[in-house]
């Protein structure tokens, strides 16, 4: 039986099918697992993980991704990928809006652009859960996705401040330093 994971992709058993991401997985009332689904041009919702056929898993997507973003650095040339000094920063990025609402993939995808400009890479995690207290006291919690960076001393700053612009409701934006020394070699061609 399947068993699902946010992240996959997943066909749902309508006429005609619909594709959807996997946003939420939960038990009803009767302990029948379901999950929520996004679509791009549908409205959001919830059905029985009986009524959907597995397509691709978020791994399957993160490692087909991962191989595409090493061939897009060895093709595109950036400042940050040279022989200066790197360090590694993982930033956490958020999978919702503080109304609730989901943030397409598509609206990711401009933050990732953007990113690059600074990195010429980043590497996206699997999503993670976490929970954090605001200054006033509101205990958030949420679904988050580690974005992980190599850049030079100083870029995480615009990197951090870029990422409140582009997801402008989210109180805070979490960056953590991973590594000081970061090396990227380079095939000789």
């Amino acid at each position: 039986m399947y068993q699902p994971q946010i992240g996959d992709i997943v066909e749902w058993n309508v006429e005609p099918p619909l594709n959807g991401i996997v946003t939420n997985v939960h038990e009803d009332d009767d302990g029948d697992v379901m999950v929520d689904l996004d679509f791009v041009d549908h409205k959001p919702v919830g059905v029985s993980v009986d009524e959907v056929k597995l397509l691709s898993t978020s791994e399957q997507r993160f490692v087909a991704y991962e191989e595409k973003l090493l061939q897009r650095l060895r093709e595109y040339p950036t400042a940050a990928i040279s022989n200066e000094q790197l360090e590694m920063w993982e930033i956490l990025v958020p999978t919702v809006r503080n109304d609730g609402t989901p943030i397409r993939t598509r609206f990711h995808r401009v933050w990732d652009a953007e990113v690059r400009k600074y990195t010429g890479g980043l590497t996206v995690m699997p999503v993670s859960k976490g929970q954090w207290v605001s200054p006033n006291g509101t205990l958030f919690v949420e679904r988050m996705i580690p974005v992980r960076v190599a850049c030079r001393p100083g870029d995480i700053e615009q990197i951090i401040q870029l990422t409140l612009r582009h997801y402008n409701d989210q109180e805070a934006v979490m960056a953590t330093k991973i590594s000081d020394h970061v090396v990227i070699r380079h095939r000789s061609s």
